[in-house]
Order: structure tokens, then sequence, then C-alpha cells
């Protein structure tokens, strides 16, 4: 009789056993990535790029590299040098045999055709909103990883080279994150992309709201949108760019218009800009975005904030609302 009652004791012991080991051993993996993504690499930030507007996240502890003369991108290298990614915009200057600009498909062809890598794998993925493709490649010893998405006009790539494949079971999930934070202000044919932002990031504060927002069109300092924004001819930039930067105003400029009499069918030129469009953007020093029932509004509203609707996107992708209180 007493061992009819000992025996499921035993097992329930066996089973709460088991279930320790595997919380352990889940609580051991979410760590583990924690120090690989956030304590180990360090915190996180941005980089822009002005000429094709786009950003990406990256481990502060990695380096920029050299800022290049035509501003397309910048080289981010790894504290022990054994990783270096690229991320890089390009104009769509190649076309096809019927004279057409080359399509996504055509262009990661011509990548591999024109490259000495070997191209373990290639899969469909996303750039932002926009349809992308990803490449494994190897030469030897070196190992990559890039993605590129490509429109009409323009395209932006994300490579990531490490030095042996140790390197690269080391950083691959730095490449994976900062294709995930990848963020193109423009899309890829050229057109303004969607102002909804997701009602997520406005919550988190992942987005920040504008007070005011200035464009204009400018003919005269074209090279602008080719140069890094440190070595601006601050001479030659419009007066009104001057006058808004005075007044905390960000300005940005974009290729509005582009020159096609030029010779477009060799892989390193870069069609000229002839006209400028200008963005800028001033934002809030003080807001915050809050649920709609929120009962801090009212509180923030007898502190003069000035609080009203605005349109976002829930976790379904369905237009929702949300609260800015501003100051």
């Amino acid at each position: 009789m007493n061992e009819e009652i000992a025996t499921p004791k035993k097992n329930n012991t066996l089973l709460i056993i088991v279930i320790i080991i595997f919380v352990v051993l889940a609580g051991l993996a979410v760590l583990s990535y924690y120090l690989l993504t956030q304590k180990w690499l360090g915190k996180w930030q941005s980089y822009e790029n002005s000429r094709y507007q786009f950003s990406l996240d990256y481990p502060s502890n990695w380096q920029l590299g050299q800022a290049p003369a035509n501003n397309d991108g910048r080289e981010i290298i790894s504290p022990d040098n054994q990783a270096a990614c690229s991320a890089s915009g390009f104009a769509n200057a190649l076309t096809n045999n019927l004279g057409q600009p080359q399509s996504l498909d055509e262009y990661v062809e011509w990548v591999k055709s024109s490259s000495a890598d070997q191209y373990l794998s290639q899969q469909e993925t996303k750039l932002d909103q926009n349809r992308a493709v990803y490449l494994e490649g190897r030469d030897s010893d070196i190992y990559t990883d890039s993605v590129y998405a490509l429109g009409n006009e323009s395209g932006v790539g994300l490579v990531c080279t490490y030095q042996n494949l140790a390197a690269k079971q080391k950083y691959q999930e730095v490449f994976k994150r900062m294709q995930e934070s990848f963020k193109i202000n423009l899309n890829l044919e050229g057109e303004k992309a969607t102002e909804t932002s997701s009602c997520h990031n406005l919550l988190n504060r992942l987005a920040a709201p504008l007070k005011d927002q200035q464009t204009f069109s400018d003919t005269e300092y074209t090279e602008v949108t080719t140069t890094s924004r440190e070595n601006w001819d601050e001479v030659r930039l419009p007066a009104d760019v001057i006058d808004l930067q005075n007044k905390n105003y960000t300005c940005s400029p974009l290729p509005a218009d582009i020159d096609n009499t030029q010779d477009t069918n060799t892989t390193s030129s870069q069609p000229a800009v002839s006209k400028v469009e200008w963005k800028c953007d001033l934002e809030y020093s003080d807001w915050q975005y809050l649920e709609l029932d929120d009962p801090k509004i009212a509180t923030l509203e007898e502190d003069n904030y000035s609080c009203k609707k605005q349109d976002c996107l829930n976790d379904e992708n369905n237009l929702s609302s949300v609260q800015l209180c501003t100051k």
C-alpha cells in the first residue's frame, strides 16, 4: 500500500525537476542573447545618411569608418576589427537589355557575377517595408552577409564582412539586428513613404513628433546631396536653410531632379543632381504619446500641455489613434 502511494510522488518529483531544468536552460538562452546584443556589444546608436535618406542602428562600441566624399554610406567596424559592415545607397544607373532600369533580381545577379565570392545561399527578405534579397557568401576564409533592396531610381544595401568563420558566428546577430533596424525615409520608387506610424512605436517613443516642417527647392548648391553633412559648404547653403537651422530646425537635402543626359551605362557613374529638395524639421522639446483613455492626460493639460489625437496603426495594421501631448 505504501509503495503504491510513493510511486506517483516520485514521478511528480521527476516532473518538477525536468520543468526546473527547462526553465533554467530557457533563462540561460535569453540571458545569452541579452549579453550578446546588449551588454557585451554595448548600447546601440543610429547612423543616418542624408543623401539616400536611410538610417540604421549599430553597437555604440563599433567605430564609423571615414566618411566617403560622395556621402553614399558608411562603414561600421567592430572593436576587434574582425567584422566590418557597410551600409550604403546607390543610384540604379544600370539598365537591362530592354533599356529599362535593372530589377532587384537582375541587380543581384550582377552582384553575384561581379564578385569573387562563392554564394552559399540566397533568400527573400525585407529592408524596412521594401522587398529585398539576402546573400550569404564566402571567399576563402572571408565570409559575408549582404542584403539589397532596389527601386527604379535608387537602391540600398547592407554588407557585413567577417575575417573568418568564428567572427561570423560571433557577429552575425549584429548583421540581423542592423537589417531589422533599417529605416528608409523615402520608398525606393522615389515617392514619400507613408506618414502613418505604428501606435506601438509612438507609445514607446520610437518616433518623435514634429512641431513644424518646411520644404523648398534649390538649384544652386546641388553637390550638397553628395557631400557629408560635416563637409557642407556653409557659404553656399540656401539662406532659408541657414535661417531655419539657426531656429533649431534639422535640414536634410534630397535629390529632386536628375540630369539624365550623361552616360549612366557604367557601374561607377552617379547621375548628376540638377535640383535639391530641402526638408527642414523642428521637433517638440517636451512631448508624450499616451493611450486615449490614459488618466495622465488631464494632469498634463493642467500643466499647460496641449493634447490632441493622432492617427496611427495598431498591431493588426488597422487605423487607430493615440493622444499626443506637447508643451
